[in-house]
């Protein structure tokens, strides 16, 4: 080691180098290294980045100063200058890149070997399935099994048509209520067999006090002996032949009067 007045140390012993008239320790794994410079060359298995040795990868064929591995063994490809592992569904890689075709069974979704479903009979590459098996059908590559009351699906849209006894509604198929005569697909039920009516798409039964429905209204008239009060018959009360909604009686049976609504 030399030391020169005002300016320090000029050189170094073995396995020290100088910067900045400092001597630096070599790293262990540094081959060479030169003044001012730092460590320029590395032993086998290890490359030099940044003046530093940084071990070699085992999955690395090759490697290359100040960039990295550049290849990489069979079963591996280079992504970043570092080695990923091969999927093992996966046939070819290409470096920078991934996967580029998978086995026989499996479809490749962003480089990724995905399996195919065992409903789905043919898929494509980057996009998913494609056609399924019969009894399913196919909505954003999936397949999805058809209701046991659909009669037929349509491929992105789902059941189109139900089997007798049930109706449409959003590609699901509904049980047609026991009481109603008729449903039209996507509304529901539309009418209704004798002794109900239609409100709301369901059936309900008629009241034997109400004389005439009208379906999506309700009772309209009343028999003898009541008064329709709010789509409801109310019985009229006993001596009254004659009430008027929301006021009272307005006329009495024979041999009664009436006072105030009342009959006496």
């Amino acid at each position: 080691m030399n030391v020169k007045d005002n300016v320090g140390c000029t050189s170094c012993y073995p396995g020290y180098y100088l910067y900045n008239n400092t001597c630096i320790e070599k790293d262990k794994n540094c081959l060479r290294a030169a003044d001012n410079v730092g460590c320029t060359s590395c032993y086998p298995g290890y490359y030099l980045y940044n003046k530093t040795c940084v071990e070699k990868d085992k999955n690395c064929l090759n490697v290359k100063d100040n960039v990295g591995c550049t290849s990489c063994y069979s079963g591996y490809y280079l992504f970043n200058n570092k080695c990923i592992a091969m999927n093992k569904n996966c046939i070819n890689a290409k470096d920078n890149v991934g996967c580029t075709s998978c086995y026989s069974g499996y479809y490749l979704f962003n480089h990724q070997c995905y399996r195919k479903n065992e409903y789905c009979i043919s898929a494509t590459d980057n996009i998913g399935c494609t056609s399924c098996i019969t009894g399913y059908y196919l909505f954003n590559h999936q397949c999805y099994k058809k209701d046991e009351n659909c009669l037929s699906a349509t491929d992105n849209i789902g059941c189109t048509s139900c089997i007798n006894g049930y109706y449409l509604f959003n590609h699901q198929c509904y049980k047609k209520d026991e009481n109603c005569l008729s449903a039209t697909d996507n509304i529901g039920c539309t009418s209704c067999r004798q002794g109900y009516y239609l409100s709301e798409l369901n059936c309900h039964p008629k009241k034997n006090e109400c004389f005439s429905y009208i379906d999506n209204i309700g009772c309209t008239s009343c028999r003898n002996g009541y008064t329709l009060v709010n789509d409801t018959c109310i019985k009229n009360p006993e001596k009254c032949s004659i009430i008027k909604k929301n006021i009272g009686c307005i006329s009495c049976t024979p041999r009664h009067y009436l006072i105030n609504y009342e009959c006496y």
